[in-house]
């Protein structure tokens, strides 16, 4: 019939029948469970997987249309072959109505069970085969949603939603663990260890980068002393760095149609390391790559003696800025990487202009506005730098009008990047320069001020006085003079 071996459920009050027909069935193709009553079949179907139901007509206890109906809210796939000695037009009406899936006239013989039991695992076979490329259908639009994340979190967010649907699990975890076996749950859920350590460690002898799902029963689960699923599904990969991904889901009651299930699965997590491998290594990059540019950027300084950790400080005026206006955590680092590289594109401009003590030609300023476009030309080839590229190019730009590169005018212009066109300015008046001393924290807001709204956007300004004000912005800068002095 198949390869697998088939599972029957035989619903017969009368124990001869049932010992010979069981007897003449078990076989290394077939294996009996039999029950005397609809009752007991039913708690059966509940706890087990059958592939088929050999069930008498007349039952003492439940009509066969009511047993039908509860079979059918169970497993709505299961076919159903009645037998009964007695056959009408009222039975052969029932059968159509009721979808009695075969009849068999008591007594018969045991080749033509067995023919009727191949037809109806055919049929079943067939059924599940329509059923199963309508599956393939709504898993390609699945597999489209994870290939669209642009990011982990949207990967894993995207792939949790998906299994609910598609494999009704009752928990979803998806654990990244490194070589010491530090577990981390990537969904961000709290786990029982008393469960899950011994499944990783059964996982960890023979699964990885099999690329297959496996499942562990719930006789096995006790064995491992998981007390809290009677199936788990699993799927175990091995990344580059040494550490393990592997993504599980529990049951708490058993599961119809386990092969359907695990195939879904299998396609949905392969395809989800997939994805999940690739963005991994992207995200490394991009951090090696925003990390190298961090350095470049503080070469930069090293190279400029009057600008030394001028883009930290720049940093912690433009998130106190940032604070002060509630802007999300999001905003908050992009702002962060914008002050910490905003001066990214001073590597094209010549040491000898970046150094020179005494007042720039008018041709040595023009070089010198060319390094916002440097810089946005050089954040943007990063995939997650294209929002901290924009405020770079931007951060010179004036609210009145009158900035480079573009003249943009008041809220033209970004908010995080008039927020580091005042902080970059600010730092800038409170640090040594080649042509003039630093000016204390008084005077340098009182020149900002002075310059506003010509330069800065006035709310923002009004908000960092208010910082200095409360005493929550302590500037570093090399030569602290009062105003006498400077004047």
């Amino acid at each position: 019939m198949t390869d697998k071996q088939i599972r029957i459920l035989l619903v017969e009050p009368h124990a001869q029948i049932a010992e010979s027909v069981s007897a003449a069935l078990d076989s290394t193709e077939l294996t009996v469970i039999h029950v005397n009553c609809a009752r007991e079949a039913l708690e059966l179907i509940e706890k087990d997987v059958f592939d088929v139901v050999i069930c008498e007509y007349h039952l003492p206890e439940m009509s066969y249309i009511d047993l039908r109906n509860k079979i059918a809210a169970i497993d709505p796939g299961l076919p159903v072959i009645i037998t009964t000695a007695l056959i009408d037009s009222q039975l052969v009406s029932q059968a159509s109505s009721e979808r009695i899936d075969s009849i068999l006239l008591k007594p018969y013989s045991i080749k033509d069970l067995k023919a009727r039991i191949s037809k109806v695992i055919s049929n079943k076979q067939n059924v599940a085969d329509s059923l199963r490329l309508k599956t393939y259908m709504f898993l390609h639009e699945d597999l489209l949603q994870l290939s669209e994340s642009d990011t982990i979190s949207d990967l894993l967010e995207k792939f949790n939603s998906i299994l609910k649907d598609e494999v009704q699990a009752d928990e979803i975890h998806v654990f990244e663990i490194d070589s010491e076996k530090n577990v981390r749950n990537l969904l961000g859920r709290e786990i029982d260890k008393q469960d899950f350590i011994p499944l990783i460690d059964e996982m960890f002898k023979s699964q990885i980068g099999t690329k297959r799902p496996f499942f562990l029963t719930q006789e096995r689960l006790l064995e491992m002393g998981c007390m809290s699923y009677s199936l788990v599904l699993g799927l175990l990969e091995k990344l580059e760095t040494n550490s393990i991904i592997l993504i599980l889901m529990g049951y708490k009651n058993s599961i119809k149609n386990l092969d359907l299930i695990k195939e879904d699965f299998g396609i949905l997590a392969n395809f989800f390391l997939n994805i999940y491998k690739n963005l991994r290594y992207s995200e490394l990059l991009e951090k090696a790559y925003t990390e190298l540019l961090e350095s470049l950027a503080s070469t930069i300084e090293e190279k400029d003696r009057y600008t030394g950790l001028h883009s930290s400080e720049v940093e912690k005026i433009a998130l106190s800025i940032a604070e002060k206006i509630g802007l999300t955590d999001e905003e908050k680092e992009i702002l962060r990487k914008a002050s910490m590289l905003h001066d990214i594109g001073k590597i094209g401009i010549p040491d000898e202009i970046l150094n020179k003590p005494g007042k720039l030609t008018d041709t040595e300023y023009e070089k010198i506005k060319e390094h916002p476009i440097i810089g946005y030309r050089i954040l943007s080839r990063s995939r997650t730098l294209q929002d901290v590229a924009k405020i770079v190019l931007h951060h010179h730009e004036w609210y009145g009008g009158r900035g480079y590169p573009f003249g943009l005018v008041g809220e033209e212009i970004p908010l995080l990047a008039r927020i580091l066109c005042l902080s970059d300015a600010f730092h800038a008046l409170t640090s040594d320069r080649p042509y003039r001393p630093a000016f204390p924290v008084d005077k340098a807001l009182e020149i900002v001020k002075s310059e506003t709204p010509e330069k800065f956007d006035p709310e923002l300004v009004a908000l960092l006085e208010e910082i200095i004000n409360e005493g929550r912005l302590q500037i570093n800068y090399d030569q602290e003079m009062s105003s006498e002095q400077i004047d």
